[in-house]
């Protein structure tokens, strides 16, 4: 059960019941968080009845060997009473487990504002003038948080994030999910359960040297800010051609519900590369999360000289907690191609890393699988190809089993298997080329030119 329910700033030291909570700042806005006591020993995991796969995979086993991490965390913790973030801490290996077997699964609090603002109009104003995120991304390379896209000059493409606020990188790592690429708002608001304050202080590492930049951040337009950077680093803007090399490049950063667009960029792109004499092509889908399959078969036309190609061995689906077999006139067995799309004369190169998912790794796994290009970068995540067709939980999350603030999202109800060359569930590049912190730290990056040199001394 609850143990009770308080409004706190994630800034402000302040006492009740015994209970320390973290940071020492100035308040800023208050939110939600709840505290429970820790039981002696925790004994059991909470089920995700409506996933397809995830109560076939854990057995007993496992879930001994969870509890007794769980548990070892527990007590290195030393806290009579747990916060909400405490509690997300306990359970990641758990969390952490869930996501191996199905990437698309995660859990994430629910950021509760306190309702002392008397209106939601007052809430408003008070998350506007108070609030705001730093306005950068970050790789995560082996738990060093290198700056990757940038709005503010004052953070610069291969920073190396020491501590926001105080808080050490490592400290903050425990509390979030070990995300290749993922931004300060996220990493923060699951170490606090919280939003946060208005003024930033990062310890950062450029070069050689230490610095540290003081900055009020971006404001509290949180989307506005995601929609910037996902701007710079869209299709678009992203095409290049190494003239020296003979290298065109093209960043397909993520696939939309309407994919015509994206097709319309990828064809003019290569149409371009193949006029000017361009032998090799690289198609960067390094970080794209996936989105839609939209008009699949007209992209991989572009790819891959073939009638049609197979996809789909089976499907299988869960609904009202019963799995069945999907009848195969309702998946997608084969693709047919339209041959006269296809863009000859280049060699393709595709690179992936473990950020690369959903529809995306299967663009990777179609390729790898007919041959119709060469897969560079790193390993996708276990079973990235494996799960999908996510839903929310349609039950209250958690359950009494948990009692703590958190959101699930990512519970796949199909089950597919995709014709591929993944052993034991993981995509392997061809050319493995894995991300090394330092390489970062010089601001390139460091896989593509890896990869660039592999094509020049292989011509």
């Amino acid at each position: 059960m609850l143990s009770g329910l308080l409004f706190i700033s994630p800034y402000i030291y302040a006492e009740s019941d015994g209970i320390n909570y973290k940071g020492i700042k100035e308040l800023s806005v208050l939110a939600g968080d709840v505290y429970v006591a820790r039981p002696e020993k925790w004994t059991c995991l909470y089920d995700i009845p409506e996933h397809i796969g995830i109560s076939q995979e854990l057995t007993d086993n496992i879930r001994d060997s969870l509890l007794y991490e769980i548990n070892h965390i527990s007590g290195c913790i030393g806290k009579d009473s747990l916060m909400t973030s405490d509690i997300f801490r306990i359970y990641k290996p758990y969390f952490d487990w869930l996501r191996y077997v199905d990437p698309h699964y995660r859990v994430s609090n629910y950021n509760v504002l306190s309702t002392v603002y008397g209106s939601a109009a007052k809430q408003k104003k008070a998350l506007k003038n108070n609030v705001s995120v730093l306005p950068f991304n970050v790789l995560n390379i082996n738990d060093t948080l290198i700056v990757w896209t940038s709005l503010d000059s004052q953070f610069q493409k291969g920073d190396m994030v020491k501590s926001i606020n105080g808080i050490p990188v490592s400290e903050l790592l425990k509390y979030n999910y070990t995300d290749r690429r993922t931004n300060p708002d996220i990493l923060l608001r699951n170490y606090f359960a919280q939003d946060f304050v208005s003024h930033y202080d990062v310890d950062l590492i450029r070069g050689n040297k230490s610095l540290q930049v003081s900055t009020s951040g971006y404001g509290s337009q949180k989307n506005s800010l995601y929609v910037e950077l996902a701007q710079a680093e869209c299709t678009e803007k992203n095409i290049f051609t190494y003239s020296e090399t003979k290298v065109g490049y093209i960043s397909i950063p993520r696939f939309f519900p309407d994919n015509s667009r994206i097709i319309r960029l990828v064809a003019n792109a290569l149409l371009g590369f193949q006029k000017n004499g361009i032998e090799n092509v690289i198609l960067d889908l390094r970080g794209n999360p996936g989105g839609n399959g939209d008009r699949f078969d007209e992209l991989l036309s572009l790819f891959i000289q073939k009638d049609s190609i197979p996809y789909m061995k089976n499907q299988k689906i869960k609904l009202n907690g019963v799995v069945s077999e999907m009848p195969k006139e309702e998946y997608c067995s084969n693709i047919v191609l339209d041959k006269s799309k296809y863009m000859s004369g280049m060699k393709y190169y595709v690179l992936m890393d473990s950020s690369t998912g959903s529809i995306a790794a299967s663009f990777c796994n179609i390729l790898k699988y007919n041959n119709a290009a060469v897969i560079a970068g790193e390993a996708l995540l276990h079973n990235a190809l494996k799960y999908g067709e996510t839903v929310k939980s349609a039950r209250k999350f958690p359950n009494n089993e948990m009692p703590a603030l958190f959101r699930e999202s990512g519970i796949s109800i199909v089950e597919y298997d995709e014709y591929t060359k993944a052993v034991d569930g993981v995509l392997m590049p061809d050319i493995h080329i894995p991300y090394v912190a330092k390489d970062y730290m010089t601001g390139k990056d460091a896989m593509l030119d890896k990869l660039l040199e592999f094509i020049r001394s292989n011509k």
